[in-house]
């Protein structure tokens, strides 16, 4: 918890801590919801990296640069 909550902004910590908690004896699962399937691919990421370049929006390439940087270093259990 405490890598949590110094990854993130604190209202974003405290909005995940006031979700309440599910009921279901379910396992929790990671799913990617831009693929079918909803697990995550290299494929599908890089679709949704290219789609977001071409929108309206501007792009500051050093930030998106950091930002993946950021992501693929994180230390996630697999």
């Amino acid at each position: 918890m405490e890598k949590i909550k110094n990854t993130l902004w604190q209202v974003d910590y405290d909005a995940i801590l006031a979700l309440p908690r599910s009921f279901s004896r379910q396992a929790d699962r990671i799913i990617w919801h831009y693929e079918n399937k909803e697990e995550f691919n290299v494929k599908s990421c890089c679709k949704l990296i290219m789609s977001n370049k071409r929108s309206d929006s501007p792009s500051d390439s050093s930030l998106t640069h950091s930002w993946w940087s950021y992501l693929w270093n994180l230390n996630l259990p697999n």
